[in-house]
């Protein structure tokens, strides 16, 4: 009796997607009667059903079996409806009303804070959230993070408005190369997402099959470009089982895969996150190192054979490490360059260089360092 009395469509359906239940205001919505409606499925007395926005939300119900809600227009009806669907017992249960103007604007604009701009792709936001619902859900999946390589030189040459054009195509191109039940993100600049099902294996090979449409040559303003991409990958639950420590490990392993494979996927492994602990301890000790009196300049010397006297010698830097030892150049000033300590090393090595060649005039040896 309350479900007949009430203006809001209720529609039960079993896991066939055979109706068993549907009041009178869902038969007044469609112009049909109840047995036309009752031991049939949507699909055989709505035909666009399939095609609809709502297919999706109930199928997604009936499979994962969880509540979904959306509000979206009706073409049938010609208005915006409030959805929700329910699992009850091994189907569900539709309800449906008018959704009135304030509802909508309020749900567009909970919308666009799940989109990106520029790709219309969902951002970080909605990656967040889905990953929270697959956690919860218990599944498991596959999380890659893929970075474009060589896009700084659209930027560089071609200005801002073709690189966002660059964007745009790309994001066509990954969306277009994904699959039914994958989802793509745009995460911020040159970065996306993909979220994939399968062993690990298979979701490697999905994101290689996107890789390659990254390598595809673009034009732009009559100039072409092959960018091309890599990924780091994760799998969930073994590699992490919240959002923060997924997306912290596929973007560790994206920076693996730019240092050694960067056209290609690379799947997160602990050493990473180690690595990048020892690299935080190194360079909080290479400041200290910088400011005090840990460096060294050491000279090798430059000699003449034939007459067998000093013509020259080179500067080399050491660090002389408190407990790791003499720590040669090539295992510190890349990472002095990363982190802006280069001017004052390059300061550092020039007053102690002068000082060097001051002594060794007092030794009577005038030679070039």
């Amino acid at each position: 009796q309350v479900m007949a009395s009430i203006n809001e469509v209720v529609v039960r359906v079993n896991k066939d997607w055979v109706v068993t239940y549907c009041n009178d205001a869902y038969l007044k919505h469609l112009g049909l009667t109840r047995g036309e409606v009752v031991g049939r499925t949507p699909f055989e007395y709505q035909p666009s059903f399939k095609r609809s926005i709502f297919y999706d939300m109930c199928d997604n119900c009936l499979r994962h079996r969880s509540a979904r809600t959306t509000i979206a227009f009706s073409d049938p009806l010609n208005r915006w409806l409030l959805v929700r669907v329910f699992p009850a017992g091994d189907g569900a249960v539709l309800l449906a009303n008018s959704a009135c103007e304030a509802v909508v604007e309020e749900h567009q604009l909970a919308q666009v804070a799940l989109k990106e701009a520029l790709t219309s792709l969902s951002n970080k936001l909605s990656l967040a959230q889905d990953l929270k619902a697959l956690l919860g859900r218990g599944e498991s999946f596959t999380l890659a993070v893929l970075g474009l390589n060589r896009f700084k030189s659209v930027n560089d040459s071609q200005g801002f408005a073709q690189g966002d054009l660059a964007l745009m195509e790309m994001a066509s191109r990954l969306h277009g190369g994904t699959l039914a039940g994958e989802h793509l993100y745009r995460l911020n600049g040159d970065e996306f997402a993909l979220l994939t099902q399968g062993d690990e294996a298979m979701a490697c090979g999905r994101v290689r099959n996107l890789l390659a449409q990254a390598r595809r040559p673009m034009v732009l303003n009559g100039q072409v470009f092959v960018l091309g991409a890599c990924a780091g990958a994760v799998v969930a639950p073994q590699h992490g089982s919240d959002t923060e420590a997924l997306l912290k490990r596929a973007v560790l392993a994206l920076r693996e895969a730019k240092r050694t494979k960067p056209d290609d996927v690379v799947v997160y492994k602990p050493e990473f996150e180690l690595a990048l602990r020892v690299r935080a301890e190194l360079e909080t000790e290479l400041r200290r190192a910088v400011e005090g009196e840990e460096l060294l300049l050491m000279l090798q010397p430059k000699g003449c054979l034939s007459g067998r006297h000093l013509v020259g010698a080179e500067a080399l830097i050491r660090w002389q490490h408190p407990s790791r030892g003499m720590v040669p150049p090539l295992h510190f000033l890349p990472l002095a360059q990363e982190c802006g300590l280069m001017p004052l090393i390059d300061r550092w090595v020039l007053n102690h260089a002068l000082g060097q060649i001051g002594e060794l005039k007092q030794r009577g040896l005038a030679v070039p360092v």
